[in-house]
This record gives structure tokens, C-alpha cells and sequence, in this order.
């Protein structure tokens, strides 16, 4: 339970994240020129910052699978075949599997949540990229298919 607690606080404070991709998605769309110049290296550092804090998701959120897992195969091996188990602590019980789901799911969650991220970043370098080589060709039929504004 304690790595999935820091694996969901973990997706609690990248859905913030997630939700200004969109918001910023629509800034950059509406005035390209401000946040895309040639003087900057990289104007999109929340991206940079989705992938940072949904890599540590990822990294909580293994360590919780490990763990379940564990927990359920010591728990599966101490168990002595065909004898009554005295001690309750010995068995496994239906939330320890459920906790391994919970784990797996936040795992997954982090998963699609980073890829998303990195895919993002990869695609807003290329436009950038593609952004600055047209607008220094200085070829205007072909900056105003991208802005139509």
C-alpha cells in the first residue's frame, strides 16, 4: 500500500501537467511566433517536466508491483501444502491481489502518462524544426498554411 499511495499521489500531480498540455496547446496554435523563436532552445518545458514527474510515477509504481508480488510469492511459499494453516497472516487474502492490481494499474497509468509526454515533446520539437526553417526561408505562402490567422 505505501508505494501505491506515492504512485497515485504521483498521478494526482500530473494530471495538472496533462491538463496545461491542452491549454498551452491552444496558446501556441493561436500566436506561434511567441512561443517559437529562434533564440530559444526549448519553450516548452512543461513537457520536459511531464516526462520527469511520470518517470518517477513509473519508478513508484514498479516498485509497488515488485513488492506485491513479492509479498504474494513469500506469501505462497511459507504456506505448507496440505496441512491447516494456523497463523491467518499466512494466507493470501483477496486484497493482497487487489493491491497488486492497484499497482499494476497506476503503473500503466504512468506508462501511457510518460509516453504521452515524450511523444508530445518529440512531435513539438520536429514542428518546431519545421516552424523556423519555413519562417527563415521567409516563404509566406507556406507560413500562412500553418497559421491561417
Amino acid at each position: 500500500m505505501f508505494w501505491a499511495h506515492y504512485a497515485f499521489i504521483m498521478i494526482l500531480l500530473t494530471l495538472p501537467i496533462a491538463f496545461y498540455y491542452t491549454r498551452a496547446a491552444k496558446k501556441i496554435a493561436s500566436t506561434p511566433n511567441t512561443y517559437i523563436n529562434p533564440e530559444r532552445k526549448m519553450s516548452f518545458w512543461i513537457l520536459g517536466l511531464g516526462i520527469i514527474a511520470g518517470s518517477l510515477g513509473l519508478l513508484l509504481s514498479l516498485a509497488g508491483v515488485g513488492a506485491s508480488i513479492s509479498l504474494l510469492i513469500a506469501k505462497t511459499v511459507s504456506q505448507p501444502p496440505g496441512i491447516a494453516i494456523t497463523d491467518p497472516t499466512r494466507i493470501i487474502r483477496a486484497l493482497d491481489v487487489f493491491i497488486l492490481l492497484v499497482n499494476f494499474n497506476l503503473l500503466m497509468a504512468h506508462f501511457i502518462g510518460t509516453s504521452i509526454s515524450v511523444w508530445l515533446a518529440i512531435k513539438a520539437s520536429e514542428s518546431r524544426f519545421e516552424y523556423l526553417k519555413i519562417t527563415s526561408s521567409g516563404s509566406k505562402s507556406e507560413l500562412s498554411e500553418i497559421n491561417p490567422h
